[in-house]
């Protein structure tokens, strides 16, 4: 998603989007003021590229639900779920203080025992989501926000789900993701229980002692630093940074030893920063009537449906996904032209350049082609006089006796005799224009001069489609009869009767 543009609202106007807090793996967050409750939200979107999958779309929005149902002091409280535009979103609780990530950006490791502190407050609340099978996998310290109290709480409960339908590497490359990522999820994003998040806990603290990342290797253990981790904190450290198969088994079992550590480490020194920074001072609420409804920046464009719908006398701006107005063109409008050139060159070489005896196929080829190319330009005139048919319906003309030819050329059987009920039909729209275009509304979708060009193109292309065809037939008839004459056989492929 590109930079934000500015205040904005959403979801009816109850939320008015003030600033963008940030973008994360999974999607942005912006600081929002609740209308009805009169208060400031966090509202977190789901990015484009996990929104354009239907099952990570589906996944976000119930893993959201499941978030919301969890109550727990030490979890980010989940107040509303919902989409707009096919972008889900979740509206959770605003907490003003910082993270963890941000006080060892600015202070250094942390002390043992508000290190500790953190993540025995993290153990509890993923031990209760645990409780109600809701698991994290998705664990950093960028995502446990502290309160003016001091106190931690963890959000994006379950999110993590939503990349084993495919993961953004660059992106959550570039946003650290994978370095509090249990192994096995690096190798396969479906292995997933209780030890994942244990693994991730661990990596936070060894985070918060050291200002270090820790990198996972099979034979490599956390050792003990001077000053930074001791013999005792490495082996608690050791039993959960390892395989899976052999890792701390809870998180409940983790939090007991850490609990354990708290009452042996290392108080903050005095003079050391407290844990929660001093809040950012809140932007003033722009007036509503004044700001734009919030799309996701160039991926939404409005649309006059008025203009596409004349009939609609009350002029509306309706929005739409661009994908959905601006479609791609199709592989055959863009290739079609050159596949017919190659078809063509093709079928001249056979013709030609092939000798006598091994020309039977080539016949056989040329042949069948001019049957199989009668019908698939058939199915183009087809497709352009049911248009014609339908514009004049529109226009006033007579639709049941329209409706009868048209069912008659739909139950025409072989190409000929397609051909000619195809004629009728042009000849009774060509009639139908003319007795309908002295009454055509002046707010007509449809010309009837328009449809008068588009019968004439069409008659056109049907003369040179059958030029052409005939002239297939004409080369494979010449052609049969020299082959014919140097095996000393019947003629040969038999006639294909049309």
């Amino acid at each position: 998603m590109s930079e934000f543009e500015g205040p904005c609202w959403m979801a009816q106007g109850r939320y008015i989007l003030v600033w963008h807090l940030g973008s994360g793996s999974l999607g942005d967050v912006y600081r929002a003021w609740d209308t009805h409750a009169n208060e400031w939200r966090a509202i977190k979107v789901l990015s484009a590229w996990y929104s354009k999958k239907r099952v990570a779309r589906g996944r976000f929005l119930a893993m959201a639900e499941n978030w919301r149902a969890l109550n727990h002091p030490h979890a980010v409280q989940v107040l509303d779920v919902g989409e707009q535009y096919e972008r889900p979103y979740l509206v959770c609780e605003y907490l003003n203080s910082g993270t963890p990530a941000d006080w060892v950006k600015i202070s250094g490791p942390m002390a043992e025992q508000m290190a500790l502190d953190v993540t025995i407050q993290v153990c509890r609340a993923v031990r209760a989501a645990h409780e109600q099978g809701l698991l994290h996998l998705d664990i950093k310290p960028e995502n446990i926000h502290i309160a003016s109290d001091g106190l931690c709480k963890v959000t994006d409960f379950g999110l993590g789900r939503v990349r084993e339908t495919g993961v953004d590497l660059a992106k959550d490359s570039e946003m650290g993701v994978m370095d509090f990522m249990a192994p096995e999820r690096r190798i396969n994003m479906d292995a997933a229980d209780e030890r994942a998040d244990v693994y991730s806990i661990a990596a936070i603290l060894y985070n918060l002692l050291t200002d270090r990342r820790w990198r996972f290797r099979d034979t490599e253990t956390v050792q003990p630093v001077a000053g930074m981790i001791r013999e005792e904190f490495a082996d608690v450290l050791n039993g959960a940074l390892v395989k899976f198969h052999v890792r701390t088994s809870t998180v409940a079992e983790l939090e007991a030893q850490l609990t354990r550590l708290y009452e042996i480490s290392y108080m903050p020194d005095e003079g050391s920063a407290p844990l929660a920074r001093p809040p950012l001072p809140a932007p003033p609420v722009p007036d509503i009537r004044t700001l734009p409804e919030f799309l996701a920046p160039d991926d939404f464009e409005e649309e006059d449906l008025s203009v596409v719908a004349p009939e609609i006398h009350t002029k509306r701006r309706i929005t739409r996904r661009k994908s959905r107005i601006a479609k791609k063109p199709s592989f055959l409008k863009v290739y079609g032209r050159y596949i017919l050139a190659v078809f063509l060159v093709t079928i001249l070489v056979l013709v030609v350049a092939v000798p006598a005896k091994q020309g039977g196929t080539s016949v056989s080829v040329v042949a069948e082609a001019s049957v199989s190319s009668w019908e698939a330009y058939d199915k183009y005139f087809e497709q352009q006089a049911m248009r014609l048919v339908g514009e004049l319906i529109a226009l006033g003309g007579n639709k049941d006796l329209l409706k009868l030819q048209g069912a008659k050329y739909f139950a025409a059987r072989g190409v000929e005799h397609r051909y000619v009920a195809g004629n009728e039909l042009l000849k009774l729209c060509e009639k139908e224009v003319t007795s309908v275009s002295r009454n055509v509304p002046k707010n007509a979708r449809f010309n009837p001069d328009d449809i008068r060009q588009s019968i004439a193109n069409i008659r056109t292309k049907r003369a040179v489609y059958e030029k052409t065809v005939r002239e297939w037939e004409a080369e494979a008839a010449t052609f049969n009869g020299r082959v014919a004459t140097a095996v000393g056989a019947a003629p040969w492929p038999p006639v294909i009767s049309r």
